[in-house]
């Protein structure tokens, strides 16, 4: 997979700051239209609402996005380019590589479907799919998660930890969540 495509573990990472830099993931043609409008004010480049509705995965595309366009997003996220992101990425990394097994990126499911994920000790929750990276909490065990919590997803892979973001319980907007953060996810799978 090249290094520009959004299913990178770099890609993702980058995404997710971009949304912290931003202050939440962009939902609405509007949300993407003011995005476009942060990366030009804070980078003076232009990156239009079109471009990062199709690398936020809101629009169907499935090529590979401009390392310009991505130089962009790095930039705004307080890097020189994609490049330097990368290399600071694999320097705080601890144990860094690629994920190839047991990976599921929350672009390929879709609503409606629903997602089981476990980790120790003897946690487990069931999600259902709400929207692109959106998901809802169906079922707990042991688990400080609830029934109705919703927020958005990254990359979901056996043995790493999970960040949720967009975090809502009970109308309220919450801070960032990590799930198994110690030993990471014991599995991961569509059910």
């Amino acid at each position: 997979m090249q290094e520009n495509s959004r299913h990178t573990p770099e890609m993702q990472l980058l995404l997710l700051k971009v949304e912290a830099r931003f202050g939440g993931m962009p939902e609405t043609p509007r949300d993407f239209q003011q995005l476009s409008a942060s990366i030009l004010e804070k980078t003076k480049d232009i990156c239009s609402s079109s471009t990062l509705r199709r690398i936020w995965g809101y629009d169907d595309y499935d090529g590979n996005t401009r390392r310009s366009t991505i130089d962009v997003l790095a930039k705004y996220v307080g890097y020189p380019d994609f490049r330097q992101f990368c290399k600071a990425f694999a320097e705080e990394a601890v144990g860094s590589g690629f994920i190839g097994e047991g990976v599921i990126y929350p672009e390929s499911v879709r609503e409606g479907e629903r997602l089981e994920l476990c980790w120790a000790p003897e946690r487990k929750v069931v999600l259902r799919c709400i929207g692109i990276r959106k998901f809802v909490v169906e079922q707990s065990e042991g688990s400080k998660l609830k029934a109705g919590d919703s927020f958005s997803i990254g990359v979901m892979a056996k043995g790493y930890p999970v960040f949720l973001t967009a975090f809502f319980r009970d109308g309220v907007n919450q801070p960032a969540y990590v799930v198994a953060s110690s030993e990471g996810l014991t599995s991961v799978r569509k059910l």
